[in-house]
């Protein structure tokens, strides 16, 4: 039996701790365990957690007085609970994503509703600095003009030296160069297919790729990754919304992606989508990106916003924003599939899962 210590954000007031117990015989025998909720600002909706430290966003657009979201910067204890150590204004409004970095001793933070991207330093103790970067996405829209009047940057992700921004509203993804103590101060701008809102992405550890997941256009969109540029070149695209979706009527609902993760072992790729609530998997065939799906796996709820797979590759936990539940999903890494373990209730409006980095 081995023990994970797993923290849950949301758009409440609160971290939830949890711990993943996974009987190595019989994954289905696995169990997720409440411990402590921790009080926090408003809408933690997305952490970061490496060695005893975790980044909080807090996706808000008022925060400590200031017209701007929030960062919260927490301390795990020996005893796996959570110290608040310091909380600052996020660079923008609504922040939704960050990444921290150690070898830059940064932490990277997308702004979602301002559209900011902002680099912020990280102290040796683990505090957060003073704001080293900021870049105001004034360039681009896409045609959906509910959505994609401005820019909206999503996510952010690190790669070698290069740090790129998935911007939703503008149907883009920014590349910066961070080599050293500098950073690029004109990034380099990678179109997406229009109207498709890019919203995550992942890098394969073995093959030089990136897949990107879109919340609008409902794709998946393959990218080969060119180590020495950093620049992305679209290479295929897979559309994941099926039959399955359709409604009473035979139509095709609305549906929104919103995570995407490769199987610690490289060989599988998983995906999640709103209002119809799935985990797709797919089978990643060869260096090229080659993609087969082998399971429409139906969640326990219609908004399986996050999902995080353990670092054994043994077990999903998936984040449901709207049943208040953390499902568990045993999976078969031979084959890719998945299985339902158990459902429990996390009462945060939950939508980020991490397990506790070493």
């Amino acid at each position: 039996m081995s023990i994970s210590t797993v923290f849950v954000g949301g758009f409440g007031s609160a971290i939830l701790l949890f711990e993943l117990h996974i009987d190595s015989l019989e994954i289905k025998h696995s169990r997720l365990f409440y411990k402590e909720t921790f009080q926090s600002e408003s809408c933690p909706s997305f952490l970061e957690t490496f060695d005893n430290k975790i980044y909080s966003v807090n996706e808000v657009d008022y925060f400590d007085g200031k017209k701007s979201g929030g960062l919260t910067y927490f301390e795990i204890t020996d005893s796996g609970t959570l110290n608040k150590v310091q909380e600052q204004c996020s660079g923008g409004l609504s922040p939704c994503h960050l990444a921290y970095s150690y070898d830059k001793n940064c932490v990277y933070v997308a702004n979602y509703a301002s559209g900011h991207f902002a680099v912020f330093k990280v102290d040796k103790d683990g505090s957060l600095g003073s704001l080293l970067y900021s870049k105001y996405f004034d360039t681009g829209s896409g045609c959906n003009t509910e959505r994609q009047s401005s820019s909206h940057p999503h996510g952010v992700y690190i790669k070698d030296n290069y740090v790129y921004v998935v911007d939703l509203g503008a149907d883009r993804i920014w590349c910066f160069n961070h080599k050293n103590e500098s950073l690029s101060l004109s990034p380099v701008c990678i179109l997406t297919p229009s109207g498709s809102g890019p919203r995550h992405m992942v890098f394969h550890k073995i093959y030089s790729l990136a897949f990107v997941l879109t919340e609008l256009s409902n794709e998946i969109l393959v990218y080969s990754y060119a180590s020495e540029t950093g620049n992305l070149k679209l290479i295929s695209s897979y559309p994941f919304i099926s039959d399955a979706s359709q409604n009473e009527n035979g139509d095709l609902e609305e549906n929104f992606g919103s995570e995407i993760l490769i199987h610690p072992n490289g060989e599988f790729l998983y995906i999640s989508n709103r209002v119809h609530g799935a985990i797709i998997s797919y089978k990643i065939l060869d260096s090229e990106g080659s993609l087969k799906k082998i399971q429409h796996y139906l969640t326990a709820g219609t908004w399986p916003r996050h999902f995080a797979i353990h670092p054994s590759g043994k077990v999903i936990l998936c984040a449901d924003q709207f049943k208040d539940i953390v499902e568990v999903i045993a999976v078969n890494a031979s084959t890719g599939m998945l299985e339902k373990i158990e459902i429990v209730e996390c009462k945060n409006q939950p939508s980020c899962i991490v397990f506790k980095k070493f």
